[in-house]
């Protein structure tokens, strides 16, 4: 054999092995890069959730340092399911007593979404940028706290604190992400 007809004879055993291998490497190379898509979209939307949570979650902080604002000023303890307005004082703000708000208020699952948009809460007056709407807050009268423990009548007025209870609903860019907050708020009208 010639050394030219050696090489057309090695050139016509060959099986097509290398091809075979590259396609299996290229195949190997797309699941890898698809794998690698599906883990960076699922960690972008995870991202966007969690600014999204952090955008309601501010959202309801500033409703209840608003609705406290509104306490901390008063002279005259405001009355329940209504105001006590006096010239002093503002009127817009209703406080429930303690025991008339639904129930299932707290319970994320159950949120009442038209219960919280409806008239028995307060929007906060400043729009926020970011959210799908304003955040919304409402007061309940808890109790009242006496400075001392006299019981029995006495000729001097009974000295305390009133304790609020606040609390605040905001959404983030969308309706889907929600935050509830609540807080407690003592005031000392005497």
């Amino acid at each position: 054999m010639t050394p030219s007809h050696a090489s057309r004879h090695a050139r016509c055993r060959q099986t097509g092995t290398v091809l075979i291998i590259a396609l299996i490497m290229l195949l190997l190379l797309t699941m890898l890069g698809v794998g690698a898509m599906r883990a960076t979209t699922m960690e972008e939307r995870m991202a966007g959730n969690v600014r999204d949570a952090t955008i309601a979650f501010q959202a309801a902080e500033a409703a209840l340092r608003s609705a406290e604002e509104w306490i901390a000023p008063l002279v005259h303890p405001p009355s329940e399911k209504g105001t006590l307005c006096t010239e002093d004082d503002a009127c817009d703000v209703t406080v429930y007593a303690d025991g008339t708000l639904p129930e299932d208020l707290m319970r994320p699952a159950n949120d009442p979404d038209t219960w919280w948009t409806g008239a028995a809460t307060m929007e906060y007056e400043v729009d926020i940028a970011g959210t799908a709407s304003k955040p919304r807050y409402v007061l309940e009268h808890r109790l009242f706290l006496k400075d001392n423990l006299h019981l029995g009548s006495y000729n001097e007025p009974e000295t305390g604190r009133d304790v609020y209870s606040v609390t605040a609903r905001a959404t983030g860019q969308t309706d889907d992400a929600r935050a509830l907050l609540q807080t407690a708020y003592a005031k000392r009208f005497n």
